[in-house]
Order: structure tokens, then sequence, then C-alpha cells
């Protein structure tokens, strides 16, 4: 089997999303609850490439982690729209309550 892929521009996002919610210093915070691989990765990335599944995976699983210790419950991150089902862009949804 293939190993799966995410785009970057998806990854930038979800940073950019942690960045207008918690800013900087909160980006730094999840940021350095990743391996250091997955920080460098996430440090130089470029909108149009692909990166393995798992960093994807792991920053999402940080980004709920420091939702939950800020007091969030029921954290999720839903795909509403992406540009493999004929959109213009990829958009995601973050709840919690």
């Amino acid at each position: 089997m293939a190993e799966q892929k995410i785009k970057g521009s998806i990854l930038k996002s979800r940073l950019e999303f942690v960045r207008n919610e918690f800013g900087e210093d909160g980006l730094n915070k999840i940021m350095d609850n990743l391996p250091e691989e997955d920080q460098k990765i996430l440090g130089r990335l470029v909108a149009v490439a692909w990166v393995d599944f798992e960093v994807g995976k792991r920053l999402d699983e940080a980004i709920v982690k420091a939702l939950e210790l800020c007091g969030a419950k029921n954290v999720r991150i839903m795909e509403e729209r992406c540009r493999a089902d004929v959109g213009d862009v990829c958009s995601y949804r973050v709840s919690w309550s």
C-alpha cells in the first residue's frame, strides 16, 4: 500500500488557524510538543508540497491536546470542503464545547 500524503497547503491552513486563534505563542507551544522532525518539516512547509500524512495527524493531535488543556471538550476537526471535491479551496471547521 502506498504511503498516504497530505498537501502542504492544508497543513499551512491549520498552522494559520492556530496563529489566528492563539497567537504566535500558542503556535510555538503546539510546535514544541511535536517531534523535532515534524517541527522541521512544518517550519519549511511549501503549500504545493506533499507531506507524510502522519505529520498532519500529529499536528491535529497537538492542536486538540492544546485546546483540551485550555478546558475545551469534544474537540473535532472536520473537513467542510476540499479541492479534491471540485472546490476551489479546502476548508475545515474546528469545533469544541
